[in-house]
């Protein structure tokens, strides 16, 4: 079965970089480096039809400031690094850290099971 051109070019926006081996797993240093004094956007599953992004602002001294505009007010969070996974705080929620070789894309694979990817906003 043949997919029309405009479905598959569809599904390839929606579903983003996904290839295996394009991902390069994050850890200790490098993965505070990736976080610290960093601004990423999550776009959650409802994305192409509310438009609403989750805003991750990561501060140096280990805050970090959620923002999901028209959902409720933002959240402040402790977030630390521990050997492979980046972890935040009430309730205790850790994920490891994958970079797209591109550089622009980190993906977090939760504890929980879901999968977030997130793009760098900042341009530091």
């Amino acid at each position: 079965m043949r997919w029309p051109k405009g479905v598959a070019v569809a599904a390839a926006l929606v579903a983003g970089p996904a290839v295996a081996g394009e991902w390069q797993p994050l850890e200790g240093e490098a993965l505070r480096d990736a976080l610290t004094a960093r601004t990423l956007v999550e776009r959650g599953k409802a994305w192409p039809l509310t438009g609403a992004e989750r805003t991750w602002g990561f501060l140096q001294d280990g805050r970090v400031l959620t923002d999901l505009p028209g959902r409720r007010a933002p959240e402040w969070r402790a977030w630390q690094v521990e050997g492979v996974a980046m972890c935040l705080s009430a309730p205790v929620l850790c994920g490891k850290v994958e970079r797209h070789v591109r550089g622009l894309d980190l993906r977090i694979t939760w504890d929980d099971g879901r999968v977030v990817i997130m793009r760098y906003v900042d341009l530091r």
